[in-house]
């Protein structure tokens, strides 16, 4: 078993090294020597230490120590396995928008999407995954559309800023994407394919095997569109076909995991993506030539050692990205890319059972380079975080505290503060607060021209309060939740022209205040040959300007662009035997544009499902109609949205 580990690890680390690049190799010696180090060479000696002393016994997770990545107080919402795999043929986006009380920003299928959680804008939502940040360095958002479902175990969604836990740009809310092993299935296969409108076919496979000590997970992902949809431009018009937008898309996802006892577990995950989307002229355009071209690599290793009331986990990360943007018909070609070195070393004390205890250190360092700027570009960032968890039967109080050194300068320390009363069984109370901050990206500060490197950190306080009342009764189950929230945002970072000049630059002129209510409820019933659902969900959003503004022209009061206040998603379904019947109608209320007004919008999806045993073999046959109604709609100015289409799938698993 020795020769086992060390033949694993060793293999993580030569993964590691041949991704990087030597000016990378020569940063870290100089930045993070201590810390890397420990990360990745003392960690494994820990682990092969272990091997031979220690019998296995089965893997108890201990919620207690899970301090950070369960926020008290906060409004959270989480897909685990089954739901992921009954949605595989949809993006991380899609289920976003489906599923979720954020709003999605939509250029079209297979487009740029990004969301907004609360009226926040699309650099203010912390996306992570296992534990990682993985946002764009220079454009401090990430484009859902380019994220698989199917290479995450676990979908989980924060909502409200959490920035003393996870850093920059978790002012709006935190979305984290996790895989899991499982250390007593032997063998695993999954396959899922699906085609549809618009020339769309979906490929995936996953087989995953090991014993109790070791496990693999190979994961491949292979989709492709025409994107040809056919759209009407305004309903005077007649219909027209959009061209130049296909899409395509290979990924690979391999995770390892060891696990020598209860005491050690250690986790390699590769992540290597490539997309290519040819981008489609907009309704006021004649045509377009422009392409586009997404490459990263990711790679996470992480240990945990778990002995009695004490957690010590470490993780380290590489991720690079490259992307080309080329425009033949103006003669452009434009290339960045940025490589990011990220080390976490955490510490978890259960003191009894009513207190608990997490401190964390994490570095992270990003080269990015680009036309746009004047040579390579640099962050260094280092902080120090503490949180504190008590619980004792009905009260549950957490508070945490956050320090951050960027590129040597101290930042004004961030906080936070929540609580949970449960007055009986079925009524939850809770609330929090939160100081939280979003760093400028490089392009804010770097990019010529309009870069702006005196910029400041945008930062704000927000509240929420909140119930939640929960009840079943024989056959029925009830549940319904209300939460309201303020959030206020100084030094927010706005592009905008200037009187002097003939180009947009970055500047601290903008002052946001967000606040809204969250509204849901849902109603199941549990039959003897079927089940059936209700839920329903209603947002109202308010996030404006606190300033007047010449340039772009702003008023005080104004809502800011593409934040809808209404949003409301109703859906019914039905299971009976190995059938299933889904309707979900969403509905966004108006937006403003940077040009125009977009007027509401609703959309009808219908899913058919038949699910299906035999032995150790699971599947499921699938029809999806999205839009049913035909309506013609935009999310973002001049770009339209596909009407009527289908989907039809299948998915198969097998488990020994």
């Amino acid at each position: 078993m020795l020769h086992h580990s060390y033949f694993y690890t060793k293999y993580s680390l030569a993964l590691l090294l041949y991704f990087s690049c030597d000016q990378i190799k020569k940063k870290l010696q100089q930045k993070f020597n201590h810390i890397f180090l420990l990360s990745f060479l003392v960690l494994p000696s820990i682990l092969c230490a272990q091997l031979d002393t220690v019998l296995f016994v089965p893997t108890v997770e201990i919620k207690s120590f899970k301090i950070r990545s369960a926020a008290v107080g906060a409004s959270y919402s989480a897909w685990d396995s089954m739901s992921i795999n009954k949605n595989k043929h949809l993006s991380i986006g899609d289920l976003l928008q489906r599923e979720s009380n954020v709003y999605v920003k939509s250029y079209g299928g297979n487009s740029l999407a990004t969301m907004s959680v609360r009226g926040s804008s699309a650099s203010q939502t912390l996306v992570l995954w296992n534990g990682l940040p993985v946002q764009s360095a220079m454009l401090g958002l990430l484009d859902l559309s380019l994220l698989p479902l199917n290479f995450s175990d676990l979908v989980s969604l924060q909502l409200g800023g959490n920035s003393s836990s996870w850093g920059s740009g978790a002012i709006g809310g935190v979305l984290s994407l996790e895989n899991e092993a499982n250390f007593n299935q032997k063998l695993g296969l999954n396959y899922h394919s699906s085609f549809g409108s618009f020339g769309n076919l979906n490929q995936q496979l996953r087989l995953k095997f090991g014993t109790q000590h070791f496990q693999s997970d190979t994961r491949v992902v292979y989709q492709k569109a025409a994107n040809d949809i056919v759209y009407r431009p305004d309903p005077s018009l007649p219909k027209s076909r959009q061209n130049h937008a296909a899409f395509e898309q290979a990924a690979l996802l391999q995770s390892f995991y060891i696990q020598a006892n209860q005491k050690n577990k250690l986790g390699v995950h590769f992540w290597l993506q490539q997309s290519n989307k040819e981008l489609p002229a907009t309704l006021t355009q004649k045509r377009s030539e422009a392409e586009q071209e997404d490459t990263f690599r990711r790679l996470i290793v992480t240990y945990d050692f778990l002995v009695q009331k004490h957690k010590l986990s470490a993780k380290a990360g590489y991720f690079q990205e490259k992307q080309k943007y080329e425009d033949p018909q103006i003669a452009l070609i434009a290339q960045n890319n940025f490589n990011t070195l990220l080390g976490e070393l955490s510490y978890a004390l259960r003191i009894n059972n009513n207190h608990a205890l997490e401190i964390a250190n994490t570095n992270t360092f990003t080269e990015a380079k680009s036309k746009s700027y004047k040579g390579a570009q640099t962050l260094f960032r280092t902080a120090i975080s503490a949180a504190y968890k008590y619980e004792k039967k009905k009260l549950t109080i957490q508070s945490s505290l956050r320090e951050e050194f960027v590129n040597g300068k101290l930042l004004a320390p961030t906080a936070f503060l929540g609580a949970e009363f449960k007055s009986n069984q079925s009524l939850l109370l809770k609330a929090k607060i939160t100081r939280d901050f979003r760093l400028p990206t490089l392009n804010d500060l770097y990019w010529s021209p309009g870069g702006n490197p005196d910029l400041l950190p945008e930062q704000g306080w927000s509240e929420e309060i909140g119930l939640v009342f929960s009840k079943k009764i024989k056959k029925h189950k009830f549940s319904w939740s209300q939460t309201i929230y303020n959030r206020n945002v100084n030094n927010w970072i706005l592009w905008a022209p200037s009187a002097t000049s003939f180009y947009w630059s970055a500047s601290n002129i903008a002052k946001v205040w967000s606040w809204g209510s969250e509204s849901s409820l849902a109603y199941q019933y549990f039959g003897k040959k079927g089940q059936f659902n209700y839920g329903l969900s209603a947002n109202y959003t308010s996030s404006t300007y606190r300033v007047n503004l010449d340039l772009p022209k702003i008023e005080k009061g104004d809502q800011l662009f593409y934040t809808p206040k209404y949003q409301i998603n109703n859906s019914i379904e039905y299971t009976l035997g190995q059938m299933s019947v889904r309707y979900q109608h969403l509905f966004f209320g108006k937006t403003k544009g940077a040009n125009d007004e977009l007027p509401a919008y609703h959309i009808g999806n219908l899913q058919l499902g038949y699910n299906f045993i035999q032995n150790q073999t699971s599947g499921m046959l699938f029809i999806v109609i999205n839009n049913l109604y035909n309506h013609s709609y935009i999310v973002v100015e001049r770009r339209p949205m596909a009407g009527i289409n289908y989907q039809i799938g299948i998915n198969i698993n097998f488990k020994k």
